[in-house]
């Protein structure tokens, strides 16, 4: 089953490379929803973790309940997997205290069929599943790294719809071929800044193209899909500039909801 969320101006922040800090920073369900793959009830069960080569590694199975977005079902079996640097205090990515408990996951998917919860607002009490589900409609954009890294490399960026909705629904088109962008909207901002969002960042030289064709078809989503387009930033912007540090990009589209999206593998 999949069930996917669309758009009153939107903004997507879209964070690369992660940040160490002391503690976790807040993180909220309207950031998380747009970031995950998953959104299942589940149990987490069979958990081992093991150390090697400076690494704690973890895994674990959810028993799937119910699914509110993502291509699963109940019954089934999630590989959970999570790492941390051996000695690191905080902050660690830990999975024990959610052993037997019956909870919301927001997932992030891999390309080897495993997920990922990797932040402690990623498990939410089943009390707050009304608002998950509203969420999951009322912020449809998707914006994430391209899961295979297989369509243009390292910096392959998947730009789209989710329809979370029982209805089909149109959204402004979009395209993507050899550094061009092209949108069926006017208005479209896309860029692409050093460091993390609101930060203030330098924005980085756009190098490729961001056109309009009012002509181009909408992209009309069936109820529980989604579509969208895989961009490849080096063609779009100089990201030599970076040297490697941590950028974030922005996109706003006229008529969509605004928020924000991180990369950082939460």
């Amino acid at each position: 089953m999949r069930h996917t969320p669309g758009f009153t101006a939107l903004l997507v922040a879209f964070t690369v490379a992660a940040v160490a800090t002391a503690e976790w920073d807040v993180y909220p369900l309207e950031r998380a929803i747009p970031e995950s793959d998953l959104v299942v009830v589940g149990m987490l069960q069979e958990v081992s973790e093991e150390s090697g080569n400076g690494v704690d590694l973890g895994r674990g199975s959810i028993r799937v309940v119910d699914v509110l977005w993502g291509e699963a079902q109940p019954g089934d079996e999630l590989r959970l997997v999570w790492s941390n640097p051996t000695g690191l205090a905080c902050p660690r990515v830990e999975q024990r205290p959610y052993v037997d408990k019956e909870i919301i996951w927001l997932l992030t998917a891999a390309s080897d069929s495993t997920v990922e919860a990797n932040h402690p607002d990623r498990h939410v009490s089943l009390e707050v599943r009304d608002e998950i589900e509203n969420l999951l409609v009322t912020l449809p954009v998707l914006v994430s790294r391209d899961p295979s890294g297989r369509a243009f490399g390292e910096h392959s960026v998947r730009l789209g719809y989710r329809n979370a909705g029982t209805e089909p629904r149109s959204f402004p088109g979009l395209e993507y071929d050899d550094g061009t962008l092209t949108c069926e909207t006017t208005g479209v901002v896309l860029q692409v800044r050093e460091g993390a969002p609101g930060s203030g960042g330098r924005p980085v030289k756009l190098v490729g193209a961001i056109e309009v064709d009012g002509n181009m078809p909408p992209l009309v989503v069936p109820p529980g899909e989604e579509a969208g387009v895989t961009v490849d930033l080096d063609a779009l912007f100089d990201m030599s500039e970076l040297a490697g540090l941590p950028f974030t990009v922005y996109l706003s589209v006229p008529g969509l909801s605004a928020h924000e999206w991180s990369s950082t593998g939460r």
